[in-house]
This record gives structure tokens, sequence and C-alpha cells, in this order.
């Protein structure tokens, strides 16, 4: 079930896909890769009312950094039954409204209400870490480097 504005919040976990959240002219992203495949993506910052989100991932490779599995809530579904969460690359980063991704998130989005797989505040910081180290996008640091995804 999507989510609606409502019921947004920093460390939830809705799918998505990419080619989707670079079709809105709403949502940023460097991201220059398309991809059709519904992935799960894990918000990990709000800032006036733009969330930031990356992708999460089942493809281990020794350079990726992973989000140790004890920050993970309410776990459901054959990707987040798996071991510690793969963070795609925290360069691959996607901001933009909040209600523009809720709206995105109904076409593959499944979790209802308080069931939904979410991170915890010490999970989201380590997200938050990766993507810093990475240099994608969060709060006060999004400008004109950072494009429109349906501009790029």
């Amino acid at each position: 079930m999507p989510f609606t504005p409502e019921d947004f919040y920093v460390g939830m976990i809705a799918y998505f896909t990419v080619n989707d959240l670079r079709k809105s002219r709403h949502i940023r992203t460097i991201n220059a890769t398309l991809d059709k495949k519904p992935r799960p993506f894990v918000c990990f910052a709000e800032d006036r009312g733009e969330s930031y989100w990356t992708p999460l991932t089942t493809t281990y490779n020794r350079c990726k950094r992973t989000i140790d599995k004890k920050h993970l809530r309410h776990a459901t579904g054959q990707f987040l039954a798996q071991g510690d969460l793969i963070v795609s690359d925290g360069l691959n980063t996607f901001a933009g409204p909040i209600e523009v991704f809720a709206k995105r998130s109904q076409r593959f989005d499944q979790f209802e209400g308080y069931k939904r797989p979410h991170l915890s505040p010490e999970g989201v910081a380590e997200v938050q870490k990766i993507v810093e180290v990475r240099g994608g996008m969060l709060p006060g640091t999004v400008d004109s480097e950072h494009q429109f995804a349906a501009a790029a």
C-alpha cells in the first residue's frame, strides 16, 4: 500500500523504480543510470518538506557499505528477510517533496502503516554517513550540481 504524506517519516522504506523517480520534474538526483526494476529505498533525511532517499540492494560487493540488520524494524518480504542491508551507493540519492515521493509510491509500494519496514535512528545515522562520504545529496548540500531527474 503506498504511503501518504501524513504517513511519512525519516527511516521508512518504500519501493520505487529509478526510472519512475527520474520522470518527475520535482525530484532531483545526480544518478545518471536507468533502472526499471522496483527497488527498496530508505528515506535518510527530511528538511522543510523535502525528503532524501537512497536505494538498497541485495547484491553484495565489497565496495558497498552495509547497515547492520539490528537497525531494521518490521522486516518483511524476501529482500528484507536477508542479512545486513546494503546501500547501493551513497552517491545515488534522490531528493524532492514528500508529496511527490508519496505519489510515486503508488505503483510499487506494498507496505501498510505501522508494519512498514524502517530503520532505527542509529541506522538512519549510518546511512547519512555513507551518503556524506560518497558525496550524495544531504539537506543543505543541494545546489546547481544536483539536477532535476527529468532534466538529466
